[in-house]
């Protein structure tokens, strides 16, 4: 029903469409810059640009990292056109099907408005709970200090399971060494 389809072409209007649902669902501090994410894209670095496909047209955006063990979901959009359709719900739930031997880590904000609470309780419906309330998501960018985020994941994970997911992100995803 649905695939992920891997956009390779950060300069094919497939990505220039994703890319606007990029700047439309995520405020600049949870994203990267236009030319840094053009440049990642064709790089073998571990991070999977997809546009989510139904039926032959994409619904969606979907940026994963398959690491060794865990998947990191870094961003997961679906086109305002077609929010309220239950079309990523139910991605979502394909999606957690086909993976369901593996870990699946995520970030989300704090649930300080009705937004934020509603995206909490949509991950919670899939058994995503927060292992750690005091991450902060490293910075995209030299202008700002990074953001306080929850981390949350599917599976329950041992502290030092936690420990070494948040040192993979900091330094595969985030490229630092925080």
């Amino acid at each position: 029903m649905f695939e992920l389809k891997q956009i390779n072409d950060p300069f094919s209007q497939e990505f220039k469409e994703l890319y606007a649902l990029y700047e439309e669902a995520f405020p600049p501090i949870e994203r990267r810059k236009l030319e840094i994410l053009q440049k990642m894209i064709p790089e073998d670095n571990g991070m999977t640009f997809c546009a989510i496909m139904l039926d032959g047209k994409a619904i969606g955006l979907f940026i994963l990292w398959d690491m060794i063990d865990f998947i990191y979901v870094e961003h997961f959009a679906i086109f305002s056109k077609i929010r309220g359709t239950s079309l990523g719900t139910q991605f979502l739930a394909d999606f957690l099907e086909k993976n369901k031997t593996r870990t699946i880590v995520g970030e989300i904000e704090h649930p300080t408005t009705d937004i934020a609470r509603r995206r909490k309780e949509f991950y919670e419906r899939y058994d995503f709970r927060v292992i750690d309330e005091n991450y902060m998501q490293p910075t995209y960018s030299e202008d700002d200090d990074g953001f306080p985020l929850l981390l949350v994941a599917n599976k329950k994970m041992s502290e030092e399971e936690i420990i070494s997911c948040k040192q993979n992100l900091i330094k595969k995803v985030y490229q630092c060494e925080k």
